[in-house]
């Protein structure tokens, strides 16, 4: 599909093997835009509050790579660099997201333990990043430990009020 069930509590997978994961009362839905993207993109990923939502919990969006894909970056200064934009009503302070790269010392962890911080070994590297209405390209980097068996990402913000109909992120060509 192309529009996720609301998400809050439980951590849900949406396309391309990003989830997403909230707290209680703060549901949200990621939905594939096509209309809007920078130059040369095919899509973009919409993590949009739920209108009407008061939940002031973290929404997040990541993806954590199997140890396989994790492995070579050992011991390596890594760059995720993605694009992104807010609605007009996004309602995070400031319009701060949190780019994270974050480790782990075991062997293909579960994204829920990651979201968490529950990794064997779980280190992290956060990072602010001021966004706005139209796109921009970002990139946070990390140096990851010579231990590191995994590897993962997320974007989050901390909403603040009431939700309006445009309070979202979109991101797009995360790498």
């Amino acid at each position: 599909g192309t529009t996720s069930a609301s998400i809050t509590t439980s951590l849900l997978y949406t396309a391309d093997r990003w989830w997403g994961l909230s707290g209680t009362g703060t549901a949200f839905t990621v939905a594939q835009v096509t209309t809007s993207q920078p130059e040369g993109s095919a899509g973009s990923a919409r993590v949009q509050r739920t209108a009407a939502q008061t939940g002031i919990l973290p929404v997040c969006f990541g993806q954590v790579l199997t140890t396989g894909n994790s492995a070579s970056m050992q011991s390596r200064l890594v760059e995720f660099s993605f694009y992104a934009k807010s609605g007009a009503t996004f309602s995070a302070a400031n319009s701060t997201i949190t780019a994270t790269i974050a480790t782990g010392t075991a062997a293909d962890g579960s994204a829920a333990n990651f979201s968490t911080g529950s990794w064997t070994g779980y280190a992290a590297q956060a990072t602010s990043v001021i966004i706005n209405t139209a796109w921009e390209k970002y990139s946070v980097t990390a140096t990851i430990p010579a231990a590191a068996l995994q590897v993962g990402v997320k974007l989050c913000y901390t909403p603040v009020g009431t939700a309006g109909a445009t309070d979202f992120f979109e991101v797009a060509e995360a790498q």
